[in-house]
């Protein structure tokens, strides 16, 4: 995941590479929201799919807004934060598309409010 950017129009948000891992504070239920650029910027969206521990389905992703993805929590959760995978079907970069100067092989934004970026243990990063 890339550093964090601000939008007068949607606030805090990073982008994704094609995968990426969020953390979010554990309740009963947990919004997600992710955005795309308009379909006038690329020709073909990335399809998104975001994975929980119990749930893995293809993600709501806003164009110019963001798209809710409510995940439901099932009872005896006993983590603080949960994690979810985003994985977009392919990245894009916006230089080739002759929007700036921008080489980063972007996915989807995800809205930082109340999520931060998974950093995985020494230990998982080994398995």
């Amino acid at each position: 995941m890339y550093g964090p950017e601000q939008s007068s129009q949607l606030g805090e948000y990073c982008w994704t590479g094609k995968n990426a891992s969020v953390e979010v504070p554990l309740a009963d239920q947990v919004i997600l929201r992710l955005a795309g650029i308009g379909s006038e910027w690329v020709a073909k969206p990335p399809v998104v799919r975001i994975k929980t521990p119990w749930e893995e389905r293809i993600a709501t992703v806003g164009q110019g807004q963001w798209g809710e993805n409510r995940l439901l929590v099932p009872q005896g959760q006993a983590p603080k934060f949960l994690v979810v995978e985003v994985t977009a079907d392919h990245v894009w970069v916006p230089y080739r598309y002759g929007i700036n100067d921008d080489m980063r092989e972007l996915g989807v934004m995800i809205s930082m409010s109340g999520v931060r970026p998974h950093k995985p243990s020494i230990q998982q990063e080994r398995i």
